[in-house]
C-alpha cells in the first residue's frame, strides 16, 4: 500500500473511531432518554419494533451494501445509474414488507411483525422504516466504497444529534397532546435516518465520464449473495435473543436485557469502525495478500487491548452507573451486563478480521463461523432463559461470540500464516502506534476545537 494510502487510511480510521466514541456518548443519552421515559415494559417493546426492521432489512437487503462497497471500490462504474437502482430497489423492499406485514396480520402470527401497541397503522410505519434504513445503508455503502469515511461519519454524527433533538421534542409532544410515545419515538428514529440518509447522498462523488455503461450492480449482487446467508446468520446470532426473550419473559425483561446488550455492545463499536476503514481499503488493494495480514493482525491486537480495558471499565460502572443514568427499574439489566461484557470483548477479534475476509473476496469464511456461531446460540437461547432469565440469554450470548472468534482466529491463522499470538498478543512495535494514534487524536481534537473558534 503506497505510503500516501496508507497516511489516508490512518486519518480515515482515527476520525471513524473518534467519531463512534462520539456516536458511543450519542446513544447512551439516547437510551438514557427512551429508559427514563417509558421504562423497562415500553422500552422493550420499541426494542422489538426496531429489531424486527433490522431483520426484516437483512432478510430483504440480500447484503447488497457489502457487494455495493466492494465495486465501488474495485470497479469502472457508472454511479448515476447505481444509485438509481439501489433507490428502486429499497423502495421494492418498503413495498415486499408492507404486503408481508398486511398479511400477516390476518393471521395467527399478528403482532410478530409489528408490535400490536402499534395497531393496523404500524404495518406503514414498519415498511417506510425498512425503506429509509435500505436507502441509507445503500448510499452510504457507496461512501464507503469511495473512502470517503469522513462524510459518512458526519452523516453518522447528524443522525445521532438529530435524533436526540427529535426525542426531546417527541417527549413535549406526547405529553402535551397525549400522543403515545411509542409513536413518538418510533417517528422521531425514522425522521433521523431520513436526514442521515439525505447526507449521505449529498456526499456522493459523481464523476462518471461516460465510458462504462455498467451500474456496477450485478457484480455487486454476485459479491454479496455468497455472504448473505453469513450476514443473515449473523444478524439473528446477534438479535435471535430478542424474540426468545421476549417471547419467553416478556417486554418488561426485554427492556431490561436489551440495556444490558446495548451497554455491552457499545464495546464493539471502535472494532465495527475498524472494519468498516479495512473492507474497502483491502477491497481497492488486494496486490500484497501477506502484508495487509499483519496490518490487520496489528489493528486487532490494539483493539482487543482497547477492548478488554473498556470492558473492565465497564463492569466498575455497572454497579451504580446503570441506576443512576437510567433509572431504579433497570436495576436487573446489571447481572446481565456482567456476563455479557466478556463475549463481547471476545468478539472484538471476529468483527475485525471479517472485514478482511470480506474485503479478501472470501465472505464464505465470514458465512461459516456466523453458522458456527448460531447453532450455539439456539440450543443455548432455548435450554438457558427459561431457568435463568436473561442473565441465561447473556450466558448463551458470550459462549456464541468467544465460539466465533477462537473459529475466526483459526481461520485466519491458517489462511494468512500470522499466528494466533501474533493476532491477539501486543508487540513492542504496538506501543509505538498507539502513541501516534493518541498525537493524531489530540491534535484533531485541537484543530477542531480550534477551527470553532
Amino acid at each position: 500500500m503506497p505510503s500516501g494510502e496508507s497516511g489516508a487510511v490512518v486519518k480515515s480510521g482515527v476520525h471513524t473511531v473518534a467519531t463512534n466514541i462520539l456516536q458511543v456518548v450519542g446513544a447512551f443519552v439516547t437510551t438514557a432518554i427512551i429508559a427514563r421515559s417509558m421504562g423497562p415494559t415500553g422500552k422493550g417493546t420499541y426494542d422489538l419494533y426496531m429489531t424486527s426492521v433490522g431483520l426484516l432489512a437483512t432478510v430483504l437487503g440480500f447484503s447488497l451494501t457489502s457487494g455495493v462497497a466492494f465495486v465501488v471500490a474495485s470497479a469502472r462504474i457508472d454511479l448515476v445509474k447505481l444509485l438509481r437502482y439501489l433507490t428502486a430497489f429499497a423502495i421494492l423492499q418498503g413495498g415486499v414488507v408492507l404486503l408481508v406485514a398486511a398479511f400477516v396480520n390476518l393471521t395467527p402470527l399478528k403482532g410478530v411483525i409489528v408490535p400490536k401497541q402499534l395497531g393496523p397503522s404500524g404495518i406503514v410505519l414498519v415498511a417506510f422504516s425498512v425503506l429509509a434504513v435500505a436507502l441509507s445503508s445503500s448510499y452510504r455503502s457507496v461512501l464507503a466504497g469511495q473512502r470517503r469515511f469522513i462524510r459518512a461519519n458526519y452523516g453518522d454524527l447528524a443522525k445521532q444529534g438529530v435524533g436526540i433533538l427529535l426525542l426531546l421534542i417527541a417527549i413535549a409532544v406526547a405529553s402535551s397532546t397525549g400522543l403515545g410515545l411509542l409513536w413518538a419515538f418510533i417517528a422521531a428514529n425514522l425522521i433521523a435516518v431520513l436526514v442521515a440518509t439525505g447526507i449521505y447522498r449529498a456526499s456522493i462523488r459523481i464523476d462518471n465520464d461516460g465510458s462504462s455503461a455498467e451500474s456496477g450492480l450485478k457484480q455487486a449482487f454476485r459479491f454479496a449473495l455468497p455472504s448473505y446467508l453469513g450476514s443473515l446468520v449473523q444478524f439473528l446470532n446477534y438479535r435471535v435473543d430478542v424474540f426468545f426473550v421476549s417471547s419467553i419473559l416478556g417486554n418488561r425483561e426485554l427492556g431490561l436485557y436489551q440495556l444490558a446488550v446495548f451497554l455491552s455492545q457499545s464495546l464493539n463499536l471502535v472494532p465495527s469502525a475498524a472494519q468498516s476503514v479495512l473492507f474497502p481499503t483491502f477491497a481497492a488493494a488486494q496486490t500484497d495478500p501477506h502484508k495487509n495480514a499483519l496490518q490487520v493482525a496489528q489493528v486487532n491486537r490494539l483493539l482487543f487491548l482497547l477492548s478488554l480495558v473498556s470492558g473492565l471499565l465497564l463492569i466498575g460502572f455497572a454497579s451504580w452507573g446503570i441506576e443512576w443514568i437510567f433509572g431504579k427499574q433497570f436495576r436487573g439489566s446489571v447481572a446481565a451486563l456482567y456476563w455479557l461484557v466478556p463475549g463481547v470483548v471476545a468478539f472484538s477479534t471476529t468483527t475485525v478480521v471479517a472485514g478482511y475476509f470480506a474485503g479478501m473476496g472470501r465472505p464464505k469464511l465470514n458465512m461459516f463461523v456466523a453458522i458456527v456461531s448460531l447453532a450455539v446460540t439456539i440450543p443455548l437461547d432455548i435450554l438457558l432463559i427459561p431457568r435463568w432469565g436473561i442473565v441465561g440469554a447473556s450466558i448463551a450470548s458470550t459462549a456464541s461470540y468467544t465460539m466465533s472468534s477462537i473459529i475466526t482466529a483459526m481461520l485466519f491463522s491458517r489462511l494468512t500464516g500470522v499466528s494466533i499470538r501474533n493476532l491477539m498478543i501486543l508487540e513492542r512495535d504496538d506501543l509505538h502506534l498507539i502513541r501516534a494514534i493518541i498525537d493524531r487524536i489530540l491534535r484533531y481534537m485541537h484543530i477542531s476545537v480550534s477551527t470553532a473558534y
